[in-house]
């Protein structure tokens, strides 16, 4: 069968937002896409998108109940702090969920730059998308990327785009989307044990 040998056009992560398997990802993701799979195995459709702000909702299109999913900081810390991403950016490597981890470099209008550590030495597509965790693995935001940066710099460089910019996207879903309450740090394999759980990878096939 041809299927078996085809791959998707385009992958970018994106992160369950309830119980019921909903993800949020970026709109790029979705776009002119004939069929769409989570992780290559489960077929989605698309629920809602804003193309404006650059966002989209899918969902399975049968019953699925994720391990994990994220509960949302509903706004960012002005101090420094540690931060980690968690997305599929190894995937023809590493086929699970890998966590970078870097420092929140303050906050600029309604979106945070970051800086992560120089172990990612050039970022994949299947990075955005991804969700943002703060240090008791609560959801900061999804990574985009920065506009008008040098090609060269936006290697190293991403933007969190907060809690605030696409709570309405989940609010036209109907997602019944969890609020973060304060907890204890967690262990960098705890964190990554629990991101894995919510971390999917978008396929968009034609």
């Amino acid at each position: 069968n041809e299927e078996y040998f085809q791959e998707p056009i385009k992958s970018f992560s994106g992160f369950f937002v309830d119980e019921k398997g909903h993800v949020l990802t970026i709109d790029a993701s979705v776009s002119d896409c004939e069929r769409i799979t989570l992780n290559g195995k489960y077929d989605a459709k698309v629920v809602v998108r804003d193309p404006k702000a650059g966002f989209a909702v899918v969902a399975p299109t049968q019953t699925f109940t994720p391990n994990n999913f994220a509960k949302f900081r509903e706004s960012l810390s002005q101090r420094m702090q540690d931060i980690s991403l968690t997305s599929y950016s190894f995937d023809e490597i590493v086929p699970e969920a890998s966590l970078t981890f870097g420092r929140q470099a303050g906050l600029s209008g309604l979106r945070s730059q970051l800086e992560f550590e120089r172990v990612v030495t050039r970022r994949s597509e299947r990075d955005i998308g991804s969700p943002i965790l703060d240090e008791d693995g609560s959801v900061l935001g999804i990574m985009t990327l920065p506009d008008n940066v040098d090609s060269e710099l936006s290697r190293d460089i991403g933007l969190i785009t907060d809690f605030s910019i696409f709570k309405s996207l989940l609010k036209q879903a109907g997602i019944d989307y969890q609020v973060a309450q304060a907890g204890p740090l967690v262990s960098r394999e705890e964190k990554l044990a629990s991101a894995r759980e919510m971390t999917v990878m978008v396929n968009c096939w034609n």
